[in-house]
């Protein structure tokens, strides 16, 4: 097959093979002209017309316009022309070269900063040792009084300005054996005695007791509230009560008269300024003020 340039006039042989890899676009190698071969494609040379001697068309791929040479003076098919036939046809293809999508292609794995694993290890140590630290806090009551992280979990806290609570169950306080009279050798005082028990299986901080002289209605003759160095008697005073201990209570209160018949008693704890007390009998607890 041959194809002529637009520009000189030149004619030139070329291959199937040439113009599929260039997809036609070829440039003349006399004038440099690029032209599209297929367009101007023939089977046989008109009459008159010569085959040009210098060195032959390149084929030329359109993105790039780079040159490919060839090893002879023209760029001859394998298998000689045919005058009675068409494209003469190659018997072998052209070897293509297989590539994979863009969404196929292997990732290309970027070196790994230095130092960045040992990074990672140390936040996942600190993250751990939080959450650790975090669940103790939550069950900081339990852990202050169990197993070998008893003693190092109160002295951090302590350390911190933050020392444990002590558990407090209002209900747990019983008073018993409560009883007043007059006292024989001090005219005008009455004497209140009773027994403080902690029935919990924890220790308790020391309540405060709240006392109410009433008449025959119910209503107050008198009132107050006695901190534990006030009533504890017997005894030195701490600030807990140990679980299942008791103590006695004792009190001299000064007689309100002849109307003062009755009397009641509440254990209570000191918070935000007022008293949450318990009243024996029973009942949700209340403030006091």
């Amino acid at each position: 097959m041959f194809t002529q340039c637009p520009q000189c006039g030149s004619y030139f042989r070329v291959r199937t093979d040439h113009l599929r890899a260039a997809e036609g676009e070829v440039r003349c190698s006399l004038c440099t002209t690029t032209f599209n071969a297929l367009s101007r494609l023939q089977h046989d040379l008109p009459d008159g017309e010569t085959e040009a001697t210098e060195k032959p068309a390149q084929a030329t791929a359109p993105e790039t316009q780079d040159l490919f040479e060839s090893s002879g003076n023209d760029l001859e098919t394998d298998t000689p022309a045919r005058d009675d036939a068409g494209d003469i046809e190659d018997k072998q293809e052209p070897a293509v070269e297989e590539t994979l999508p863009d969404w196929m292609a292997p990732e290309e794995s970027s070196p790994q900063a230095p130092g960045r694993p040992l990074l990672w290890t140390f936040g996942c140590v600190t993250l751990l040792l939080l959450l650790g630290m975090q669940m103790i806090h939550l069950e900081r009551d339990y852990w202050s009084e169990h197993g070998i992280l008893g003693d190092p979990v109160s002295a951090a806290y302590e350390a911190i300005g933050q020392p444990e609570t002590v558990p407090r169950d209002l209900a747990a306080l019983e008073i018993h054996r409560a009883d007043i009279a007059g006292s024989s050798d001090r005219p005008g005082v009455l004497r209140l005695t009773a027994v403080v028990e902690n029935t919990s299986d924890e220790a308790q901080p020391l309540p405060a007791i709240y006392v109410r002289l009433e008449d025959h209605w119910g209503m107050s003759r008198g009132q107050g509230f006695f901190q534990p160095e006030q009533w504890v008697h017997g005894t030195e005073v701490e600030d807990t009560i140990a679980a299942g201990a008791r103590l006695a209570l004792r009190l001299e209160l000064l007689d309100p008269g002849d109307d003062a018949v009755g009397f009641h008693l509440e254990a209570c704890w000191e918070e935000d300024g007022a008293y949450l007390c318990r009243h024996q009998r029973g009942g949700a607890a209340s403030y006091r003020h």
